[in-house]
């Protein structure tokens, strides 16, 4: 199945110059991590969609209660596309669902779940990976410019992009 992880464009430096894409939060500093995903029930995993859009991977603006209120304009969203056997992912649900049985767990699913459809998504079509995964298996990138239109890209085509957001 080619699936797909989407990322902010901010994120593309770091993630040619370590030629991989790593498992969720790992950008964040090591106490925001051990906070954030305790309070996730230790859920830490890369993403991916076997559609061609994530609105929940969009930079959002939120209000004072943390609610989804709109989406950030002018911001590129960047897909890497990949086989879901070549980089070991499952569906969201096949992972998760021998995991409800723990209250914490069973909690923290839900939550992602109400978020994802809260911004338009469809968490059953989710896949999850518990590894971080090599750029040498990326079959190819989209691109969901900021305008709405799609734009198709090699890998290589990445390393040669000044701004981002300008594409």
């Amino acid at each position: 199945m080619l699936i797909t992880h989407f990322t902010k464009s901010f994120h593309l430096p770091k993630i040619l110059s370590e030629y991989k894409l790593k498992l969720e939060g790992c950008n964040f500093d090591e106490d925001t991590q051990n906070s954030y995903f305790k309070d996730r029930a230790n859920i830490r995993l890369l993403w991916f969609t076997e559609i061609n859009f994530c609105f929940t991977a969009k930079p959002i603006i939120i209000d004072e209660n943390g609610k989804f209120l709109k989406f950030i304009p002018n911001i590129n969203l960047f897909g890497f596309q990949f086989d879901s056997d070549a980089v070991g992912a499952i569906k969201w649900k096949t992972w998760y669902k021998p995991k409800l049985i723990f209250k914490k767990k069973n909690i923290a699913v839900n939550e992602l779940n109400n978020l994802a459809i809260e911004k338009g998504d469809n968490p059953n079509d989710y896949w999850v990976s518990n590894n971080s995964t090599s750029l040498d298996k990326c079959l190819s990138i989209i691109v969901w410019q900021h305008n709405g239109d799609i734009k198709s890209l090699k890998l290589d085509d990445l390393y040669s992009i000044e701004d981002f957001n300008a594409i």
